[in-house]
């Protein structure tokens, strides 16, 4: 079990069971959207609203699926060997998508 200040995190969490905590947290997320986007609308011009994070890089490259295994074998194999980096290290989990192409997008490449 995980342990923070000796305090068992899984019976700390079912001892909560009783108080609504998901239903107010998941409402005041919604409310405050609004409240978020207006305040740093208003000072950054633009309508972001994410917060207090850690620096995070991503990455996305499109793979063919008959290359999926040995791109995220790679990328497996790079995450890992970062966590020895002094400078550098992946924070982010690596995920994998399928999605289908096609040539019917709203913005459309156009030839210079």
């Amino acid at each position: 079990p995980i342990k923070i200040a000796s305090v068992d995190v899984n019976d700390f969490l079912g001892s909560m069971r009783r108080l609504p905590l998901a239903r107010v947290m998941s409402n005041q997320a919604i409310v405050q959207i609004p409240n978020m986007a207006a305040k740093l609308n208003g000072k950054y011009n633009d309508g972001f609203f994410l917060t207090h994070s850690p620096a995070a890089l991503a990455a996305a490259y499109f793979v063919h699926p008959s290359k999926g295994f040995e791109a995220m074998d790679y990328l497996r194999r790079v995450q890992l060997d970062s966590i020895k980096d002094k400078d550098f290290m992946w924070n982010l989990p690596g995920e994998f998508r399928f999605i289908n192409v096609q040539d019917s997008a709203v913005l459309q490449p156009v030839e210079p």
